[in-house]
């Protein structure tokens, strides 16, 4: 297998985490995002594969910027992004901006490393596919739960229009569900035993997803049939009035 340039944002704890451990049987060089030198070199110590990190605040534009630049100062492409960061969404703005408009300003800073791949491969963590089998696409964020669904529901959004808008570039898009994985995000999720993600590698190395795009995964790597409103006019129509202020270029 010809060695993959993977990066994934958010790889220090939690969803990251687990991923970037499961390429130390591959020839595979990684490169974990995240604000924590600390956790990245924990991570690092007990790595088999070629692990490398890059620091930074992904909700500032200055600062991604920076951590591309850095990215860039390692490797010449990124075959695989793998994107798992995000926070509890304790209002309506914390979620906007940190749980999808952050998400789309990153992706397309890196999109010159990306094209420079055979055929890159974008991967979003966006939630278990029963809430989004089941809930309404909503603005509502008046609690706890319709923030959560809200999140999931416009992160899955985001995945569709990012394939639809990518793919004349060779890019393919997927989201996925990661399984309850152990994390700081929340406090039930602390306490979980499970500290693996065996989809994310699936979803960066596996020969049958060439050419895949648009689609999304359960934790066991099965195909999840989306409903009828995520396509990317939809999604693209839905998505805009969240992106007016900000530099991303989906929304031409």
């Amino acid at each position: 297998m010809e060695k993959k340039i993977i990066v994934i944002l958010g790889g220090t704890s939690g969803v990251g985490k687990a991923i970037a451990q499961s390429f130390n049987k591959d020839e595979a060089h990684v490169i974990i995002v995240g604000r924590s030198e600390i956790k990245a070199q924990a991570i690092i110590s007990q790595a088999q594969a070629h692990i490398d990190f890059v620091g930074g605040d992904l909700t500032d534009f200055q600062a991604q910027q920076d951590v591309v630049n850095q990215i860039g100062r390692y490797v010449d492409h990124v075959d695989v992004l793998i994107d798992t960061f995000g926070v509890f969404p304790n209002t309506p703005q914390v979620n906007i901006r940190q749980n999808l408009q952050v998400h789309a300003e990153v992706i397309q800073l890196l999109i010159p490393l990306l094209a420079k791949s055979k055929q890159a491969r974008l991967a979003l963590v966006t939630g278990h596919q029963l809430a989004i089998k089941l809930s309404p696409i909503c603005e509502r964020q008046d609690n706890t739960i319709a923030r959560g669904i809200w999140e999931i529901t416009h992160k899955t959004l985001l995945m569709t229009l990012l394939a639809a808008v990518l793919s004349s570039k060779n890019m393919m898009a997927n989201s996925f569900y990661p399984g309850e994985v152990q994390s700081e995000l929340m406090s039930w999720t602390k306490n979980l035993s499970n500290q693996t993600v065996s989809v994310g590698r699936f979803l960066a190395l596996s020969d049958t997803l060439d050419d895949v795009t648009g689609k999304m995964f359960d934790q066991f790597g099965q195909e999840i049939s989306l409903p009828q409103p995520y396509h990317a006019s939809n999604s693209k129509a839905i998505l805009a009035p969240y992106f007016r202020d900000s530099p991303t270029i989906f929304f031409d």
